[in-house]
């Protein structure tokens, strides 16, 4: 068990790494991370940050680290623009980049209105990047002005855009929201990590990262998984996408794909899965989502080393070789792997569904119980105690876990 609570923590450290690559180097304190607000002429171009892209126009980029940092838009049939923009701890940094009429730049190191450091001017103002010239603006910039921001940026009410910038409270829902097995994936700078026990799984845990830009037509999210129960661990990569995304309802695809063996003997054990299906989800009040999946898993177990000498083979494998296991025993093992194939690999195909449930406790966590069912399929011996010790004496074909995931 130390070995596999090693891996885990290893595998989280380094997802957890990639996380904050995404989100642009984001620290772990708000208060030494600024923000940078992009807006351009051209409606939803794509905005990059430091040669990444991450979303579309008009957007506000948060927790980017302090420091200079180039920001792009681009569109297609309309060219692409860039500038370097400085970030304080704390601010807000405006950027205009117009790709008609020449655009202008924004404030490279200033605050917003509410950040109460630099020389904000109403819209009317000369200098105003929105109505101004390329070189009234570039003048406010190298004056220190800050290009003014909408309304909604400088505290005071305004029209919702369509495919704008998230509002705070539009933020924290989205993070309340987060799941690990739903179907909407989570977007760039986004990651959960999960952790459940129950049944055959003793442990249960995987990390997500979103792949894809808030905004963007679809998203993709990606990670790994690590589970075990007793004797044995598996490890994998895990992946989903989310195909319609209409609140409340989405529906995507997943996939996971792996192996594993057993922790310290060498009885030659080892496991080879993979499993991918479809998920539709209901979400109400970024509290709870509820997933119903259904979905094809695939294995090759291999129960006993397939010659005789060979490694540390398990007591059954032993007595079965040396034909010492009861009549019951033996006929019980062929119905379950095949007459005579216990030492050959041992694989199948089965039909899963499943529910899950998932309630946001609060912005961090949310608790979640997930029931899965094998109904009128065949036992896989790797899940009966012949083969673990750990199982029932049958495959129930009935499996649940419960747990927690941390959403970031």
């Amino acid at each position: 068990m130390r070995l596999a609570s090693s891996i885990v923590a290893f595998l989280i450290l380094q997802v957890a790494a990639a996380a904050d690559a995404a989100a642009q180097g984001a620290p772990a304190a708000d208060d030494k991370a600024g923000t940078i607000r992009v807006l351009s002429d051209a409606d939803r171009a794509i905005v990059s940050l430091d040669g990444t892209d991450v979303g579309v126009a008009p957007l506000e980029i948060r927790q980017v680290r302090p420091g200079e940092h180039v920001v792009a838009v681009r569109a297609d049939g309309r060219g692409r623009r860039e500038d370097r923009v400085t970030v304080e701890a704390g601010a807000t940094a405006v950027v205009a980049l117009d790709l008609e009429g020449g655009g202008a730049a924004g404030d490279r190191s200033g605050k917003d209105a509410s950040g109460g450091k630099g020389d904000s001017r109403d819209d009317d103002s000369d200098g105003d990047a929105g109505s101004g010239t390329p070189g009234e603006a570039s003048g406010a910039a190298a004056a220190g002005h800050v290009v003014t921001a909408p309304p909604a940026a400088r505290g005071e009410p305004g029209p919702v855009v369509e495919g704008g910038p998230a509002s705070a409270e539009e933020l924290l829902l989205e993070r309340r929201g987060l799941t690990t097995f739903g179907a909407r994936a989570l977007s760039r700078g986004r990651s959960t990590v999960a952790i459940g026990a129950g049944y055959p799984y003793l442990i249960d845990s995987r990390v997500l990262v979103g792949a894809m830009p808030r905004g963007a037509p679809f998203s993709l999210d990606a990670g790994v998984l690590f589970r075990t129960y007793g004797a044995r661990w598996e490890l994998g990569a895990a992946a989903r996408a989310t195909l319609v995304d209409q609140d409340p309802f989405s529906l995507g695809v997943f996939g996971d794909v792996g192996g594993g063996s057993t922790y310290f003997d060498d009885s030659k054990r080892n496991y080879f899965f993979a499993s991918g299906g479809v998920a539709a989800s209901l979400s109400g009040l970024g509290a709870v989502t509820i997933t119903g999946r259904a979905y094809l898993s695939a294995w090759s177990d291999r129960h006993c080393p397939g010659e005789a000498g060979e490694g540390e083979p398990t007591e059954l494998c032993q007595d079965y070789r040396e034909d010492t296991l009861s009549v019951e025993e033996k006929a019980r093992v062929d119905q379950l792997v095949g007459r005579g194939n216990i030492f050959d690999r041992d694989s199948g195909v089965r039909g899963i569904i499943s529910l899950a449930v998932e309630l946001a406790l609060s912005q961090e966590w949310s608790g979640w119980v997930l029931i899965e069912g094998a109904p009128r399929q065949d036992e896989r011996a790797a899940y009966t105690d012949l083969f673990h010790g750990a199982m029932f004496d049958e495959d129930a074909r009935s499996y649940a876990r419960v747990g927690l995931t941390y959403k970031f």
